[in-house]
């Protein structure tokens, strides 16, 4: 970084290394290296915690790069696997340059490292529609009930059309149905389920991380894998929108964008809510929000693929809300109580049960597995 150094200052940013040593460990080194950035010693790894690299499990923090402008907004992330996985610093000095979109709070996408899975943590931009039909969003607040912990959970469903003659298109729920009026989700559809996830909230950011399981009947869900989103507080990718912004989108005038509010029902609860609609009935985009609390009640779009050369095929997604919950205990974050360090030794033994229940996923069998653990001072 040093060799680099004189690129990133020309172009008016300052480096900042932050480190898990204590000064004692790195001042040598950056003597007897000529290293003459600023270094920040966390050896509690509390900022790491703060920009959600922390790793609690191996208490270590994973190699990060951020990239903040004068406003304090992240113009780009890159998060590492390991300890050398580390972006090429012509990439940062690429994003110091041109720090992502005009639009405040959106990031240039973060390269994946060759050879890294499909499953793997990726760092996305946020790209979600709401911040392009709403720029009034960006700088907006979150809604009262999101903050760091909060877990949205959503029933999802992808419906394969193999002929590209199958006409289907939006009914007045919301969901795909073919001409005759039936519902396209059937037998070849596959359902899972996804979790959205706030992993941090500042005036600044939101940054959540989705995951999603694939049910299949008679077995345990399937992990898909991990995505992770940085946006801004109005707007956690498509999860919410703040209200009050929310209430004024009937008064847009966006071409190609319908929008009316009438009520939505769901799990035999109904809500208030604002339907915003692009593209055509029959390959649009559908998203229906709360208009009390700003949170997505459902969606549903089309993918178009090419499976083979000159024969498209479009896959019917839709996901539809389960709940919002407060997923971090009260003590996330905090240091143990002083009486745990008169304890020698814990042992327990037993049997972890977990299932899923929700009217909107089919019912699959509890996942039972055995638990020990040992706690020794």
């Amino acid at each position: 970084m040093q060799d680099r150094l004189a690129d990133i200052e020309g172009r008016g940013a300052t480096l900042i290394v932050v480190s898990a040593d204590e000064p004692a460990a790195f001042d040598p080194v950056r003597e007897r290296m000529g290293l003459s950035y600023r270094f920040i010693s966390d050896p509690d790894l509390s900022i790491a915690q703060k920009f959600g690299v922390r790793q609690r499990e191996e208490e270590l923090a994973l190699p990060a790069v951020f990239v903040i402008d004068a406003e304090g907004i992240v113009r780009y992330v890159r998060v590492g696997e390991t300890p050398v996985d580390r972006p090429d610093l012509a990439e940062v000095v690429a994003a110091i340059s041109n720090p992502g979109a005009p639009v405040s709070g959106r990031l240039p996408t973060s390269r994946l490292s060759p050879g890294r899975s499909a499953a793997a943590l990726a760092v996305a931009p946020d790209s979600s529609e709401s911040l392009r039909l709403f720029p009034a969003l960006i700088g907006s607040a979150a809604p009262g009930w999101v903050k760091a912990g909060t877990r949205v959970t959503y029933a999802t469903s992808e419906t394969p059309i193999d002929d590209p003659a199958t006409s289907v298109r939006l009914d007045a729920e919301g969901e795909w149905v073919g001409a005759d009026g039936a519902r396209a989700a059937g037998a070849a559809s596959v359902r899972g389920y996804s979790q959205v996830n706030v992993v941090a909230l500042t005036e600044a950011n939101s940054v959540l991380s989705v995951a999603r399981w694939r049910l299949s009947p008679g077995a345990d869900p399937a992990y898909l894998g991990r995505d992770a989103i940085v946006g801004v507080p109005g707007a956690g990718g498509d999860t919410w929108m703040n209200p009050a912004i929310l209430r004024t989108a009937t008064q847009a005038a966006l071409e190609g964008v319908r929008v009316s509010r009438r009520a939505f029902v769901s799990s035999a609860k109904r809500y208030d809510a604002m339907w915003i609609a692009t593209g055509s009935e029959a390959d649009g985009r559908l998203s229906i929000y709360d208009v009390e609390s700003g949170v997505r009640l459902h969606q549903a779009s089309m993918t178009t693929t090419v499976a083979t050369p000159n024969a498209p095929k479009r896959v019917l997604m839709t996901s539809t809300l389960v709940e919002v919950r407060d997923a971090a205990p009260p003590w996330s974050g905090e240091l143990p109580p002083p009486w745990i360090y008169l304890i020698q030794e814990i042992n327990h033994s037993g049997v972890e049960t977990a299932s899923l229940v929700s009217e909107a996923i089919a019912p699959s069998p509890p996942i039972v597995r055995s638990l020990h653990q040992s706690i020794d001072a």
